[in-house]
């Protein structure tokens, strides 16, 4: 018996399946946004103790009337053996628990599977996330580990229909073309995908930055240690840092609304680690940087921003990962300062960076705008998603 014809009108439902980490549900529940806000019904997948953050952070959408659900699957951590409680990759305190915590994600298949018999969702979207020996340890196991998440990184990418890059066609055209072109593959860059947020600072607020005041250069000084250790469920802050501290500033414990806070008009520079979330939205807000990855693809990042459109300058240095060492790689504080200097100066080169950074947030801008080019991504993927259901 044929499948039933499905009507035009009907609404698509999007499965969004994020790997437990704070870098990827965030973005994912800005996906999630942007279908909603299409039309689409958008159910986020997650575990018990990452749903209370994700519900936290939809119930302002569907109280506005946008279609956002989450739907909860176990996550058998203690079965994987991890200890009890732990269900997100920020949670994770040594390298031997990595190859334990995907090892428990694989074992998530069954229930997922589960999932989409029962609400039958048109597509999924779903994270692929890479690996390196740099972030596990180096033993046969690992070695093995790695391997099979490579195999299964191929494997999905295979069978999946393309890609969604948080990123815009005017930011890496070359990249995108490769992909396209070279790798015969479709992309769908929709991004920044943080920028459309509903919480992303008002517009009339941003104005000229202002450099760095004196004031806050000192606290960015005092943000440079010697070692750090673990206190506060998990979260690294130096011994005595609060006391250093005292009265000159602000110390935020939980995740930050990073987004408005580049975006505010005193900002003139970041200092970041080059994940590709804070990199995107240091972009949209026209915010120079100053560079220091720690491990993986952060380096690439890196390259990208400091060669490739030049609206940051290296701090760090070439290489180090936290998981393999229990000291923070030493940047002295006249290397901070003169790089602070040089970055908010009023020299040539500091001056052509800014109105790189200035280009670059316009074009980040008017890529999410009706008729830019993730606009039009991310309404050539519905329609592509709307003819596939019909076949």
């Amino acid at each position: 018996m044929a499948p039933a014809a499905i009507p035009d009108n009907h609404q698509l439902h999007v499965f969004l399946f994020p790997v437990m980490a704070q870098s990827l549900m965030i973005p994912m529940v800005d996906v999630a946004r942007l279908f909603a806000a299409r039309g689409l019904k958008s159910t986020i997948i997650t575990t018990p103790l990452n749903a209370m953050s994700v519900s936290k952070s939809v119930e302002r959408d569907r109280l506005s009337g946008l279609n956002i659900n989450v739907q909860i699957i176990p996550f058998p951590g203690v079965e994987a053996g991890l200890p009890e409680g732990i269900e997100c990759l920020n949670e994770i305190t040594s390298p031997e628990m990595m190859p334990k915590f995907f090892r428990a994600m694989d074992m998530v298949q069954e229930p997922f599977e589960k999932l989409l018999e029962e609400h039958r969702p048109d597509f999924v979207v779903a994270d692929k996330i890479e690996m390196s020996t740099a972030q596990i340890p180096s033993h046969s196991e690992s070695s093995n580990f790695v391997f099979e998440m490579q195999k299964k990184i191929s494997e999905f990418e295979v069978n999946s229909k393309g890609i969604l890059v948080n990123s815009f066609y005017e930011l890496e055209p070359a990249y995108a073309e490769h992909y396209k072109i070279v790798l015969g593959r479709k992309a769908w860059h929709i991004g920044p995908i943080s920028f459309l947020n509903e919480h992303a600072a008002d517009k009339a607020q941003r104005g000229k930055k202002s450099a760095i005041d004196e004031q806050y250069f000192r606290l960015f000084i005092h943000l440079v240690v010697r070692k750090i250790k673990k206190v506060d469920e998990d979260r690294f802050l130096p011994t005595g840092f609060e006391e250093r501290v005292k009265g000159r500033g602000l110390i935020i414990r939980d995740w930050a609304p990073q987004l408005l806070i580049l975006d505010h008009q005193a900002v003139g520079g970041f200092m970041t680690h080059c994940g590709w979330n804070s990199l995107l939205e240091s972009i949209s807000a026209g915010v120079l940087m100053i560079t220091w990855p720690m491990f993986t693809d952060q380096f690439y990042n890196e390259i990208f921003i400091t060669q490739v459109i030049k609206i940051g300058t290296l701090l760090g240095p070439k290489e180090h990962n936290w998981l393999d060492s229990k000291n923070v790689s030493l940047v002295k504080n006249d290397k901070i300062e003169m790089v602070v200097s040089w970055l908010m100066g009023d020299g040539e080169d500091a001056k052509n960076m800014r109105k790189r950074a200035k280009e670059i947030s316009e074009m980040a801008k008017k890529s999410v705008e009706e008729g830019g080019s993730s606009y039009a991504d991310l309404t050539s993927l519905i329609e592509e998603m709307r003819i596939y259901t019909k076949k």
